[in-house]
């Protein structure tokens, strides 16, 4: 199946809306109980597509894109590994239709595929 990230995943998805923590169990997690290790979690972002702009290099986009050049997948636990320590700002932008991963979001999810620039008509 295809869908938002915090949908996904096999733990409980958050998100903040309007200073209220929203928690809900989601798609992911029920099916997670269904299928067991059948199932598997691919989160998935990007370092700019149109409306949005490059992300900085300090946030966790930017230090994947750098890493990745225009895209990777990588495994989520080897990728939180070679991250743990790191400073890595949140992504701040005024489209709220877009919810950022973050180095927090890499437990529930089992990879991450990451594309440098998501601009229609790429390859």
């Amino acid at each position: 199946m295809f869908a938002h990230n915090q949908h996904l995943r096999r733990d409980a998805s958050a998100m903040s809306l309007g200073g209220t923590e929203v928690v809900w169990w989601s798609a992911g997690a029920i099916a997670a109980v269904d299928l067991g290790e059948e199932y598997a979690v691919i989160a998935a972002d990007t370092g700019s597509f149109p409306g949005l702009g490059a992300a900085g290099a300090d946030t966790f986009q930017g230090v994947l894109r750098q890493a990745a050049g225009e895209g990777a997948l990588w495994s989520a636990d080897r990728l939180a590994a070679a991250l743990e320590g790191a400073a890595v700002a949140g992504r701040a932008d005024a489209d709220y239709s877009y919810f950022p991963l973050d180095p927090g979001d890499l437990c529930g999810v089992d990879g991450v595929l990451f594309v440098g620039d998501a601009a229609p008509g790429r390859d």
